[in-house]
């Protein structure tokens, strides 16, 4: 007996049901209260990293998401759910990972934005729609000799993949689109209408318009960002050598010179900081590899230069829009992606606290230098957070409230709402 524990409406616990109705398997998918079980000491062992899907099996319990459907997809090897071959295993695992590390973030945003599951940030909401042009193409290259997506008949690369554009074909991606990506949407249509996903799944009605955010949905930090952008002056932009003809938009993005690759290259602002005592690499491989409480976090305030750094807390502006759990993991996760640049010199866990409907997010970050890293900034995340500097010297409230951050438990300064999971950026 399979029993699979997640949030209600979790995209990926469709891609598991599918994978089982394949194999002929039974999967329970019981009512879950998300929020008081992640935060028990005994769900935390079967979650480590408070992760979800959980997968409860005869033989234990599975927490990634691509370990959860290889499982169920190994379970009769008749169906050849996993590939005919190891080549076409490691295929399989390629577009697995590629649907849930890809591709699902940037559709949620997307979707979760049309919605109105998420505050809306119109930055990572336009930066979304970019991506999933680049990732939908990668898709439609791909399948132009193909039926499937690896080998003669459908793999559980094919479930991961549909799974994470099923909301996308019903909302976003529209009829003009689907044309111009004429081998993923026959590949789709294919998919979906098969009769154990189509059971699943229900018929699936492709989008003729793609839907919008509405603005009335739009989050007040949406709004202040735009304010933001029209007060501030526009650059000029740099003469071209030629006027070129008209493009499509797709066309643009792929001939799209990245601007700051044009800009002369000098010094990082890292570079022109005074030397520290503390090497960032150091301390994350220390909170990586130690026990929190009994390790790490003495060796921190061991490490720790409050001259070349600087802790802050951040506190999510808009938690009154924060609908789902897993909506606002994806909200933290998705800004986490966005923040790539930073990870020389930031280090942060965000964390989430409450239920569905009642949530707020907050976290304690270590930036290189005494101010906020201007690549961060940039992120449009930033605007949804107010940040405040933890002063030095730290008192011994701001010491545990880190500590607290660090080990995902404690009183987390007082808060009355539970921990129920958090991320760590490093």
């Amino acid at each position: 007996m399979l029993k699979l524990l997640s949030f209600r409406g979790d995209p990926k616990v469709l891609a598991a049901v599918i994978a089982a109705e394949y194999n002929g398997v039974h999967i329970e998918t019981p009512e879950f209260d998300a929020a008081a079980s992640l935060a028990k000491d005994d769900f935390k062992q079967r979650s480590p990293l408070g992760k979800l899907p959980v997968l409860e099996t005869e033989n234990g319990d599975l927490f990634e998401f691509d370990a959860i459907i290889r499982y169920i997809g190994g379970l009769n090897r008749a169906t050849d759910l996993l590939g005919a071959s190891a080549f076409e295993q490691a295929q399989v695992d390629q577009w697995v990972s590629f649907a849930n590390n890809q591709l699902a973030p940037v559709v949620n945003q997307i979707t979760f934005s049309v919605l109105g599951a998420v505050a809306f940030n119109k930055g990572a909401y336009e930066k979304a729609k970019t991506d999933l042009k680049t990732l939908l193409k990668t898709l439609d290259a791909h399948l132009l000799p193909r039926t499937y997506l690896v080998g003669q008949g459908v793999t559980i690369a094919d479930i991961a993949v549909a799974s994470a554009l099923l909301l996308a074909f019903k909302l976003s991606i529209d009829a003009n689109q689907q044309k111009n990506l004429v081998n993923l949407t026959r590949w789709f249509v294919t998919i979906v209408n098969q009769p154990k996903v189509k059971k699943v799944v229900g018929a699936v009605e492709l989008a003729k318009e793609a839907k919008e955010p509405q603005p009335g949905a739009a989050a007040a930090g949406g709004a202040k960002k735009e304010e933001k952008k029209e007060a501030a002056p526009k650059k000029e932009a740099a003469p071209k050598k030629e006027a070129p003809k008209k493009k499509d938009d797709d066309e643009e993005e792929e001939n799209f010179e990245d601007e700051e690759d044009r800009k002369p290259k000098g010094p990082h602002w890292t570079d022109l900081l005074p030397k520290s005592s503390m090497v960032m690499d150091a301390w994350k491989r220390c909170y990586s590899n130690e026990d929190t409480r009994k390790v790490a976090n003495p060796e921190f305030w061991k490490m720790l230069d409050t001259e070349g750094y600087s802790l802050w807390t951040a506190k999510y502006k808009y938690n009154e829009e924060l609908k789902q759990v897993f909506m606002t993991c994806n909200l933290v996760g998705g800004w986490f992606q966005r923040l790539d640049r930073c990870r020389k010199f930031s280090f942060g866990n965000v964390h989430i606290f409450g239920s569905d409907g009642n949530m707020e997010i907050r976290g304690v970050w270590l930036f290189r230098g005494q101010e906020i890293p201007p690549e961060f900034k940039e992120v449009d995340d930033y605007e949804l957070y107010t940040f405040e500097r933890i002063a030095v010297p730290i008192s011994d409230a701001d010491k545990k409230l880190v500590e607290d951050f660090w080990a995902w438990d404690g009183s987390f300064g007082g808060l009355a709402l539970p921990f129920n999971q958090g991320k760590t950026f490093k």
